[in-house]
C-alpha cells in the first residue's frame, strides 16, 4: 500500500514538473488546448457545483468530471495557498496550465474548493490551523469517496504553499 502511495505522489510530482516545464519554458509548443470529445463539457470550466460539510463549516467548489461511462476515475484534490485566495480567480490560469491542458481529462476528474471564507465556503481561512486544513481536504476526499464514479482507491491531493502570511486585519 506504501509502495502504490509512492508511486502515485511520484507519478503526480513528474506530471507537475512537465507540466510547469511544458507551460513556463516551452509554452509555444503546448498552448492549444485538445478537443476532449468524452468530457462532460456541460459542466467544462465550470465544473458541477460542489458543497460539503467540514465540521461546522459548508466548503463549496466544483467538480470536473468525465462523462460517466460505467467505469471509476481517479480524482486529483487541489488545495489552495495562503491569502484571500480562491481556485476560481487567483488560480484559473495555474489551474489551467497545471491540469486542464496537461491532463487526460476524459479519463481524470478534479475537485478545486475553496477554503474556509473564501468564495462561497464559510469561515475564516485567518483562524484555521494547519490541521483545520488538512482535515477539510480529508473531508473533500471523503466527499469525493462518496461518487460513484470516483476510483476511491485513486484519490490524490495537490495543493500550493500556505506561505507565511500575517492575517491581523485581513478579510476572510
Amino acid at each position: 500500500m506504501k509502495m502504490i502511495k509512492k508511486m502515485l505522489v511520484t507519478s503526480i510530482l513528474i506530471i507537475l514538473a512537465l507540466s510547469l516545464y511544458a507551460n513556463f519554458v516551452h509554452n509555444e509548443l503546448f498552448s492549444s488546448k485538445n478537443d476532449l470529445p468524452n468530457l462532460d463539457t456541460t459542466s467544462y470550466g465550470k465544473g458541477i457545483s460542489i458543497s460539503f460539510k467540514s465540521g461546522q463549516y459548508t466548503l463549496k467548489g466544483n467538480l470536473l468530471v468525465p462523462k460517466a461511462s460505467g467505469r471509476k476515475f481517479p480524482a486529483i484534490i487541489f488545495n489552495v495557498g495562503s491569502a484571500v485566495s480562491s481556485y476560481a480567480s487567483n488560480y484559473t490560469k495555474f489551474l489551467d496550465s497545471l491540469f486542464e491542458k496537461n491532463l487526460p481529462l476524459d479519463s481524470v476528474a478534479l475537485l478545486y474548493f475553496d477554503k474556509r471564507g473564501i468564495g462561497r465556503s464559510e469561515g475564516k481561512w485567518c483562524s484555521t490551523s494547519f490541521e483545520e486544513r488538512a482535515a477539510d481536504v480529508k473531508t473533500a476526499a471523503d466527499y469525493l469517496k462518496t461518487l460513484s464514479n470516483i476510483d476511491t482507491n485513486k484519490i490524490a491531493v495537490v495543493g500550493h504553499s500556505q506561505g507565511g502570511v500575517d492575517c491581523t486585519n485581513m478579510p476572510g
